[in-house]
């Protein structure tokens, strides 16, 4: 899902900022607060994780041809 149209870009279905690298949410949480730092510190985390290939649907689909599962991680 998080990978499906455009969500990996945005850090909100309804924010329209799109993000393509980890140093402009970065800058945006600079003087973000409440709920948009919340939203941009998570988005950072499950962004950082997607682009590297950890994130839990692509590690199931891994698990399903003989890797180590999310737990190893």
């Amino acid at each position: 899902k998080f990978g499906e149209e455009n969500r990996a870009y945005r850090i909100d279905d309804t924010d329209q900022t799109t993000y393509f690298y980890l140093v402009d949410i970065l800058s945006d949480m600079d003087g973000a607060t409440g709920r948009r730092a919340f939203l941009l510190r998570a988005h950072l985390g499950n962004f950082a994780l997607w682009l590297s290939g950890l994130f839990p649907d692509r590690i199931q689909a891994r698990v399903r041809r003989g890797a180590p599962g999310l737990e190893y991680y």
